[in-house]
């Protein structure tokens, strides 16, 4: 599913649903930035490959020059063809933890409705640590 620049790739053996990935589109630089990944590891096959192999024929078919695929070195990755590359990325934690402080899930769909904007925008740097914020705080 394509809207705007996210694209969503679902994989499915019948009704059960095997993974995901959501992948933000920057066409100015030709770049797609794959943002966020689930995956079933019991299903058996190794969901995160094919799942790769289908964003990648994807990002061919629309022309996109290179895949980031977001942080680790995993072995997947380089049976694809990645190569190293030095990035930077700078996380601020606030120092207090009170409740005040920390994100009320009732908020959850407005945090939803501006990372939409960001995309729509065409902003993937806001629109991704939008979506690394939603995440983090859906893990807690």
């Amino acid at each position: 599913m394509q809207m705007g620049n996210l694209q969503l790739i679902t994989l499915w053996a019948g009704d059960r649903f095997l993974g995901g990935t959501a992948n933000l589109i920057d066409r100015q630089l030709a770049v797609l930035h794959s943002v966020a990944e689930g995956r079933d590891d019991d299903a058996g096959v190794d969901v995160g490959i094919l799942l790769s192999v289908e964003m990648v024929s994807r990002a061919a078919q629309m022309r996109v020059s290179w895949v980031d695929l977001d942080h680790g070195d995993y072995d997947y990755k380089y049976r694809l063809g990645a190569q190293d590359r030095s990035v930077s990325y700078l996380t601020l934690r606030r120092r207090s933890r009170s409740r005040a402080m920390q994100f009320d899930p009732a908020m959850a769909p407005f945090a939803v409705k501006a990372t939409r904007e960001f995309i729509r925008a065409q902003d993937p740097d806001k629109a991704r640590t939008a979506m690394a914020q939603l995440r983090r705080h859906a893990l807690e």
